[in-house]
């Protein structure tokens, strides 16, 4: 079993945004020739691109082995910057991310003749001079197809790029990339701010703590150009507040504040990171939330919406609705549980997180912890196994 080892009013480390920084480092490689060193703390995907972006600048063997491992946003924009970058490379990393989407980029590319061949496991790429003024991707799936076009563009002499639809799910994520890539053609300073898809989980843990009221998130901005950054307005709902400090965000229980909705509607194509989390809050604040447009989430980590729905029925009626719609009835079906709940995180940092926070009223053991590495490693430091320190 985990508890919490966090006290009122302290101050928290949270990791840098991976998205940012990932798009970052991948810019800087482009047009700089260098790229932001990993820190500690750093997630663990922070560190396989960094790791492959040395391999790609020594170009030490005939074909090179570029493995990604699970890092999805490594996978796509790698993809893109081996094609345009000479010498022969082997794009690989583990099973689970081979299954994932990325057919959508590698058509758009081998339209202005990159040169990319699909084995068993992985992708062959020979890198060489592209040239389009103008292309069309298909960002159903994954608005990181853009993303990685976006990075390459100015390399290729891209002046358009259309997507397909205009509006993809995780749009956010693409004006992140035009923000990264506007930065740096100004020369403006690439900075660093904590990430808000983690931010998430402690605005939970005080909105349901009944020890904490208050917490500060150091190294986050209110103003970001992070979408999940919404989350400062969605908790004002749920009754915490936020306050910009010179550190970070503190974040504070309102006082006499009582939750009168209880049933919240939201759209979360902008967000699917947040889609795990918010299902354990409708739990531990008790209001129903039915949560539209995640028809992605099964294309992820791991099959996210299966995963919630069978790891979160022991407690709540959740279910998938017609129309692409997750429903929690967190104010209606809550159900009692008795006995120590096992659940299955199917080796998701999300899910570590998200299902952690149900410790805060619940006995529960989780399959597995050290995922957490991927995306946020101080995790561990706060909730700690067979620790006898009260929530």
């Amino acid at each position: 079993m985990g508890m919490f080892v966090v006290k009122d009013g302290e101050a928290v480390c949270l990791n840098d945004s991976k998205s940012l920084l990932i798009r970052q480092m991948i810019a800087s490689f482009l047009y700089l020739g260098t790229w932001p060193e990993p820190r500690s703390g750093d997630a663990r995907d922070v560190r396989v691109v960094h790791q492959c972006l040395c391999l790609i600048q020594t170009k030490s063997m005939e074909t090179a082995r570029i493995d990604v491992r699970d890092c999805g946003a490594a996978y796509r924009f790698l993809m893109a910057l081996l094609s345009v970058t000479s010498g022969r490379w082997f794009l690989t990393g583990t099973p689970r991310l081979l299954q994932r989407p990325i057919e959508p980029l590698v058509e758009a590319l081998r339209s202005i003749g990159a040169s990319i061949q699909r084995s068993d496991d992985g992708w062959l790429i020979v890198g060489k001079e592209l040239h389009s003024e103008h292309l069309t991707v298909d960002c159903s799936q994954s608005s990181q197809f853009a993303s990685a076009l976006l990075l390459i563009g100015e390399r290729i002499g891209l002046r358009e790029l259309e997507t397909v639809p205009e509006t993809p799910p995780s749009a956010s994520y693409i004006a992140m990339t035009r923000n990264v890539l506007a930065d740096l053609a100004f020369g403006k300073e690439l900075s660093r701010e904590a990430d808000w898809s983690t931010a998430a989980f402690w605005y939970t843990f005080v909105a349901a703590s009944d020890k904490v009221n208050s917490l500060t998130l150091n190294n986050l901005k209110l103003d970001s150009l992070q979408g999940d950054s919404c989350v400062s307005e969605l908790f004002k709902n749920l009754g915490v507040a936020s306050e910009q400090l010179p550190v970070g965000v503190k974040i504070s229980k309102m006082t006499n504040w009582k939750h009168t909705e209880k049933r919240i509607q939201w759209d979360m194509a902008n967000h699917p990171d947040l889609v795990p989390v918010l299902a354990v809050s409708a739990i531990l604040l008790s209001f129903d939330i039915i949560m539209e447009n995640i028809e992605n989430l099964n294309v992820k980590e791991s099959r996210r919406l299966d995963c919630l729905v069978r790891s979160l029925s022991p407690f709540v009626s959740i279910f998938v609705g017609d129309e692409n719609c997750l429903c929690v009835r967190g104010s209606s079906s809550r159900k009692t549980v008795a006995d120590r709940v096992c659940l299955d995180t199917a080796g998701d940092h999300r899910m570590v997180m998200a299902f952690a926070l149900l410790s805060l009223q619940n006995d529960i053991q989780l399959s597995d912890i050290e995922c957490v590495e991927k995306s946020y490693p101080d995790f561990q430091n706060y909730f700690q196994v067979n620790k006898t320190i009260g929530k």
